[in-house]
């Protein structure tokens, strides 16, 4: 089991107070979570009964007095194997529909966390009151310079010693570090196939296609156009979705 899908498994039953299991397309266990690690005997015949059901979505069974769950990890990739949750309480109103709700919570967590990229910039909680003023009006205009001047004036500096503490908190000076943020949405954007390299340049605040592709190579390795054809066909399916809905 890879590390995201141990991931989303980790977070999901501790998020939900559930257990539960992966399992392959051969219904082999990939990996347990949660505070009842023991699986369900019948949970492997679960799975493979289940897997003969390629138009169910998930399968509502009773176990030790409580309901189990069996579905799809991803809806629109069967061959990405199977979940199955037990300890599930009954609901009141005996709605045991209500389940399929935690079966698309469970399904929309893994695609988050296999499409997230990893960041180019730390977590700006870390950083002064002063400099994580200064990186929320960075991100609020990504499109447009910022001067360093208003940057100062919201942070109650001079210029001067905005860019050194700045570079001591975060490591990088101001323009660096937007840079960094701009190139961190691009590569965001990139799983969007409807938009072109040359829009998402100038909506990352790169007025030059050139440049922008230059700086992506410099941060990331690869041209915004190789960079996108690594990006998994499930990750610009979730984003098209999204955007639809």
């Amino acid at each position: 089991m890879n590390r995201k899908l141990k991931q989303s498994l980790e977070d999901f039953c501790a998020m939900t107070h559930l257990s539960g299991a992966l399992f392959d397309i051969d219904a082999t266990c990939l990996g347990v979570a949660g505070n009842n690690p023991v699986i369900p005997a019948d949970a492997q015949r679960w799975v493979d009964s289940f897997s003969h059901s390629p138009s169910k979505q998930h399968e509502v069974l009773m176990y030790d007095g409580a309901i189990s769950v069996v579905c799809h990890i991803d809806m629109n990739a069967p061959n990405h194997g199977y979940g199955v949750f037990w300890g599930i309480p009954l609901p009141p109103s005996g709605d045991n529909s209500l389940v399929s709700l935690l079966c698309t919570m469970f399904q929309s967590l893994v695609h988050v966390q296999r499409c997230a990229l990893k960041p180019l910039l730390p977590n700006v909680l870390q950083y002064s009151r002063r400099i994580q003023l200064v990186i929320k009006e960075l991100e609020a205009n990504i499109e447009e310079p910022v001067e360093l001047e208003t940057l100062a004036r919201l942070a109650s500096l001079q210029k001067n010693s905005l860019c050194r503490l700045f570079k001591q908190e975060t490591g990088y000076c101001i323009s660096e570090y937007r840079n960094r943020l701009r190139i961190q949405v691009g590569a965001r954007l990139l799983s969007d196939p409807s938009l072109s390299v040359l829009d998402i340049s100038v909506s990352c605040g790169f007025s030059d296609q050139a440049y922008f592709s230059r700086v992506f190579r410099n941060m990331l390795g690869n041209s915004p156009q190789e960079y996108r054809r690594t990006i998994p066909a499930y990750c610009t399916e979730y984003v098209n979705k999204k955007s639809a809905s």
